[in-house]
C-alpha cells in the first residue's frame, strides 16, 4: 500500500523488488491502443531512454511489464465502471462501454416511447461479421493460463460459450445464393489454431461494438458461432421490439435461424419482436440479383441511411495488433482485444455529437432534394399508373416482414429474351409448315454470322497470338500501319477463309434472288453498307507502341477485301424494294433473327457492364500496389473490349431492323429525333470515344427536360414495336456505374435506369409494358430513397436526444456513488462532471442545429 500511495505499482505482492510508475503503465496502455506498440517494443524504448549508450545494462523486466500491465488494465476498467464504489461481482459485459446513441430502455429513451406508433424510430440496427486476422495459436501449457476476468468486456464468457458449442449439432450448409466464403468455408479446420478468428456484433448506425457479443471461431465462420454472438447482442438490448440485423450472408443465415435458436439451450430470441434482415451495400453486389430488393437497406422501412458495412472499418485497428495477440496466452489475448474494442467505442462516444450534427445537416439537404425529384417524377407520370404504384409500394412496405417476394416489384425483370439461335429455331419450325423459300432461315442466319465475323472482335486481346479468333476487319485496322510479318501472314489466311464463306453464301443467294435483284443490291450496298454498322464503336482506345520489329502494310487500292463485301440480305435491299419484289416475308424472317441478335448482344452487354463495375469495386479500388493495380486495369481493359464488341453487334442488328422496317427518309428522321432528345437531356452521342466512361450523367431537373421527356415518350409510341424496344445506344448507356445496385452512391439521386436493363422483358410483351415497368421501378426506387432520407432525418434527431440522455444517465449514476471516503467522493464527482460536460456539449450543439 505504501508503494501504491506514492504512485508505484509493485511487480509482486509478496516480495516486491520491482515497481512501475502509474505514468509508465498508463503510457504503455495508451501507446498500445494508438500505435499498436507491443510490450517488448515498449520496454526496449524504456531501456534506451534509461541508458542510451548501454541499453543492455538496464535489467530486463519485460515479463514483469506484461504481468503488471494486465493487472493495471483490469483495475482501471473496474474503477471507470464504478466497481471501486460498488462491491458486487462484475457481470457479463459490465466493464465494456456500449453505444450512447442507440436506443436503450431505462437509459436514454423518452417516457412513453412504447406507445409511439412509429416503432421504427426505436429500432436497433446490428451488423455482424467475422475477422480471420485475429487468429490465436494453441498454448503449449494451457494450465499456465490465468484469467483476471472472464466475459467482463466484449469477449463472451468462456464456459457457457463452450457448452453451447458442445451441445450444438454442426450443420454443413451449402449456399443456395452465390459461392459465399462465409458459408462454403464455414467448416474449414486449422489444427494448429485455438481460434481461427473472431466474430462480432456492432451497432450498424454508429459502429460501436456490442458488449459481450464477440466470439472466437474454432474453424470457419460457422452459424453456431454467430448464433451465440447474436443471442448475446439481443440480450444486451432487452426491451427493444424492432431489430434490423445486417450480415453479409443474411439471405442464407436467416433461413433457419428461428429453428436453431429454438434448439439452442444457451440461445434466446426476443418474444414478439419484429426482425428485419439486411445485407451491406458492398457485399450485396456479390449476391444473386433477387437479393438486392429483398435485403438491401435501401429498401428496408425504418433503416434510414445505413450501409451495413461499418464493422469493416473497425477491423483495421484490431488487425494492427493481431501479430502480437496471435501468440499470447488465451486470457491475455481476450483482455487486449477487449481493451482495443473499448477504446474504439470511447472514441466513438466523444465524437458522437460532431458525427450526428454532420449527419443531421446532410439529411436535411438530401431529404429536400429527393422530395423535389420524386415530385417531378410523379408530375410526369400517368395518374392511374401512379395510383397503382403507390398501392404496390404500400403493399410491399406492409407485407415484406411476412413475405419478401413482394419486394420483387422493385426490380426490373431480367428474363433473358430469345436469342438468335432460339429465333432461328422458331422460324425454321414455321418454315417447315410453309412452302415459300425453303431453307431461307438457315441461309439468312449464315449471312448474319458472316457479318459478325467481318466486323466483331471476338477475342479479349487486341494482339492475341490466336489470330483465328479475331474478326478480319478489326484485325486489319489494328495492323494497318505497322505489323509483324507473322501477323500479316495470319491476316491473309483469315481473309482467304472469310472469302470462301462469302462465296458460298453468295452462291446460295441465287436460289432466293433474281439476277437483277443481285445487281440492284450491289447499288443499295454502296449507299447503305450494312456490314459497316457499328463502326462508331471502333478505335475507342489509343494504339499502344508496337515496337520496332514491324513492317508497313499497304493495302491495294483496287482490291475488294472480303470484310468490305456487302451481303445480299433483305436488309441490304431495304423496305421499299422488298415490297416491290414481294419479299416481305424474307424481310420478316431477317427481322426476327436481328431481334435475337440484338437480344444476345444486350444480354452480354449487361453482364459485361456489371462485371466491369465489380472489377472497379473489388480490384481497382482495393489495389494496394502498382503491380496489383496494373493487373486490375488489365482485367478492366479486357471487359471494355467485350463492351465494345457488344455495342457494335447491337448496332449492326438494329441497323438491319431499321432497313427492313423503314425507308431511308423515315429512318433518317427517326435517328435525328433520337439525337435531338439525347442532346436535350445532355447526353453524349454514341460517336464519342470512351466507352465505359465514369463521367457524371446529366441531372434531369429542368422543366425543359421534363417536357422533352414527355414529348419523346409520346413520339416513341408512333414507331414500330421493334424500334420502340431497341433504341440507339449512347455513351450514357455504356457508362460503368453502380447506381442500379448501389442506391447510396454519391451523386446518384438523379440517375435513372437505362433502357438496356429492361429491354424485351419477356420476349412477347408490348413496348408500352416494358416502358411502364421501367418507370415503375424508377419511381419505386426513388420513393424508397426519399423515404430513407426522411427516416434518416427523424432517426438522427432521436439519436441526438438519446446521446444527451445517455450522458446525463451516466452523470446521475456517478452522483449516486458520491459516498464513502473522500477519495471515493472526489473521483465520483469528477466522473459526474465529465459526463455532464459531454451532455451540455451535446445539448448546445443540437440546440444550435434546431435554430
Amino acid at each position: 500500500m505504501q508503494l501504491l500511495s506514492i504512485g508505484l505499482y509493485p511487480a509482486s505482492v509478496l516480495a516486491p523488488r520491482t515497481a512501475f510508475t502509474f505514468r509508465v503503465l498508463n503510457d504503455f496502455l495508451l501507446a498500445n491502443k494508438i500505435s499498436g506498440s507491443a510490450a517488448e517494443s515498449y520496454y526496449q524504448r524504456l531501456r534506451r531512454l534509461s541508458n542510451p549508450a548501454f541499453p543492455q545494462a538496464v535489467p530486463d523486466r519485460y515479463r514483469e511489464l506484461l504481468r503488471v500491465s494486465r493487472q493495471w488494465r483490469n483495475l482501471k476498467y473496474r474503477k471507470w465502471n464504478g466497481f471501486g464504489h460498488e462491491r458486487g461481482p462484475v457481470g457479463p459485459g459490465e466493464l465494456a462501454l456500449g453505444c450512447v446513441a442507440c436506443p436503450m430502455p431505462g437509459v436514454n429513451l423518452k417516457a412513453g416511447w412504447e406507445q409511439d406508433p412509429d416503432r421504427w424510430k426505436f429500432m436497433q440496427t446490428f451488423v455482424m461479421d467475422g475477422n480471420f486476422s485475429a487468429e490465436h495459436l494453441k498454448m503449449r501449457c494451457p494450465a499456465d493460463d490465468v484469467a483476471i476476468g472472464d466475459g467482463h468486456g466484449f469477449m463472451v464468457t468462456d464456459a457457457p460459450y463452450k457448452n453451447h458449442l458442445q451441445g450444438t449439432l454442426e450443420q454443413r450448409e451449402q449456399s443456395s445464393c452465390h459461392a459465399h466464403r462465409a458459408v462454403n468455408q464455414a467448416n474449414a479446420d486449422r489444427h494448429d489454431m485455438e481460434a481461427t478468428g473472431i466474430g462480432a456484433v456492432a451497432c450498424g448506425r454508429h459502429g460501436c461494438f456490442i458488449p459481450h457479443a464477440v466470439v472466437d471461431f474454432q474453424k470457419g465462420e460457422r452459424q453456431m458461432n454467430m448464433d451465440y454472438a447474436l443471442s448475446q447482442a439481443l440480450r444486451h438490448h432487452t426491451g427493444i421490439q424492432t431489430f434490423l440485423i445486417m450480415y453479409d450472408i443474411a439471405c442464407q443465415y436467416s433461413k433457419k435461424v428461428l429453428a436453431r435458436f429454438a434448439q439452442g439451450a444457451h440461445l434466446s430470441w426476443p418474444e414478439a419482436a419484429d426482425i428485419f434482415w439486411g445485407i451491406g451495400l458492398f457485399h450485396i453486389h456479390g449476391h444473386q440479383r433477387d437479393c438486392l430488393p429483398k435485403y438491401s437497406p435501401s429498401f428496408i422501412p425504418g433503416a434510414g441511411q445505413v450501409d451495413g458495412e461499418i464493422i469493416e472499418t473497425l477491423w483495421a485497428p484490431l488487425n494492427r495488433i493481431s501479430g502480437s495477440t496471435r501468440a499470447m496466452a488465451t486470457s491475455h489475448r481476450k483482455e487486449v482485444i477487449d481493451d482495443h474494442m473499448n477504446d474504439a467505442n470511447w472514441r466513438k462516444t466523444i465524437g458522437m455529437v460532431k458525427m450526428l450534427s454532420r449527419r443531421f445537416i446532410q439529411a436535411e439537404k438530401q431529404q429536400e432534394l429527393c422530395q423535389e425529384l420524386l415530385q417531378e417524377l410523379e408530375e410526369s407520370s400517368d395518374a392511374e399508373l401512379l395510383a397503382e404504384w403507390k398501392e404496390l409500394e404500400m403493399r410491399a412496405r406492409m407485407e415484406r416482414g411476412r413475405d419478401l417476394s413482394v419486394m420483387e416489384s422493385y426490380e426490373v425483370t431480367q428474363e433473358k429474351a430469345p436469342g438468335k439461335k432460339q429465333m432461328q429455331l422458331l422460324l425454321e419450325q414455321e418454315e417447315g409448315k410453309q412452302k415459300d423459300s425453303p431453307g431461307s432461315t438457315s441461309w439468312l442466319a449464315e449471312g448474319i454470322l458472316i457479318q459478325e465475323q467481318q466486323w466483331v472482335l471476338q477475342s479479349e486481346s487486341r494482339y492475341c497470338a490466336d489470330v483465328n479468333r479475331l474478326a478480319v476487319s478489326a484485325l486489319a485496322r489494328k495492323l494497318k500501319k505497322h505489323a509483324l510479318l507473322a501477323d500479316r501472314l495470319q491476316l491473309v489466311e483469315k481473309r482467304n477463309k472469310l472469302k470462301r464463306a462469302v462465296d458460298r453464301f453468295s452462291s446460295k443467294a441465287a436460289g432466293y434472288w433474281k439476277q437483277e435483284d443481285d445487281e440492284e443490291a450491289d447499288d443499295e450496298a454502296a449507299r447503305h453498307p450494312g456490314a459497316y454498322a457499328g463502326e462508331e464503336w471502333e478505335d475507342l482506345e489509343e494504339e499502344p507502341d508496337l515496337g520496332e520489329d514491324r513492317i508497313v502494310m499497304d493495302e491495294p487500292e483496287d482490291e475488294i477485301l472480303p470484310e468490305s463485301i456487302s451481303l445480299l440480305l433483305p436488309s441490304t435491299l431495304g423496305k421499299v424494294r422488298l415490297e416491290e419484289l414481294g419479299k416481305v416475308e424474307m424481310g420478316r424472317r431477317e427481322l426476327r433473327l436481328r431481334e435475337g441478335q440484338a437480344n444476345d448482344a444486350l444480354h452480354r452487354l449487361r453482364m459485361a457492364l456489371g462485371m466491369k463495375s465489380v472489377l472497379f469495386r473489388t480490384k481497382v479500388r482495393l489495389a494496394n500496389s502498382q503491380r496489383t493495380k496494373t493487373r486490375a486495369y488489365k482485367d478492366v481493359s479486357g471487359v471494355t473490349k467485350v463492351i465494345t464488341e457488344c455495342a457494335r453487334l447491337y448496332t449492326l442488328a438494329r441497323t438491319g431492323m431499321t432497313r427492313v422496317l423503314m425507308g431511308d427518309a423515315e429512318a433518317a428522321k427517326m435517328e435525328k429525333q433520337f439525337k435531338d432528345y439525347h442532346k436535350a437531356m445532355g447526353r453524349d452521342s454514341s460517336q464519342q470515344k470512351g466507352v465505359g466512361s465514369s463521367g457524371q450523367p446529366s441531372q434531369p431537373n429542368s422543366s425543359a427536360q421534363v417536357e422533352a421527356k414527355q414529348v419523346f415518350r409520346e413520339w416513341l409510341k408512333t414507331l414500330p414495336p421493334q424500334l420502340q424496344r431497341y433504341r440507339p445506344l449512347t455513351k450514357e448507356d455504356l457508362k460503368t456505374t453502380t447506381h442500379l445496385l448501389d442506391h447510396t452512391e454519391r451523386k446518384s439521386r438523379h440517375k435513372e435506369l437505362s433502357w438496356i436493363w429492361a429491354v424485351d422483358v419477356g420476349g412477347d410483351t408490348e413496348s408500352s409494358e416494358w416502358l411502364t415497368e421501367l418507370h415503375r421501378v424508377n419511381w419505386l426506387r426513388e420513393k424508397a430513397k426519399c423515404d430513407r432520407w426522411r427516416e434518416q432525418l427523424v432517426l438522427v434527431g432521436e439519436e441526438m436526444q438519446q446521446t444527451a440522455r445517455s450522458f446525463e444517465f451516466k452523470a446521475r449514476q456517478w452522483k449516486m456513488r458520491c459516498h464513502g471516503s473522500s477519495g471515493h467522493q472526489a473521483y465520483a464527482r469528477r466522473q459526474a462532471a465529465l459526463w455532464l460536460s459531454l451532455a451540455a456539449d451535446a445539448r448546445a450543439a443540437y440546440t444550435k442545429l434546431a435554430t
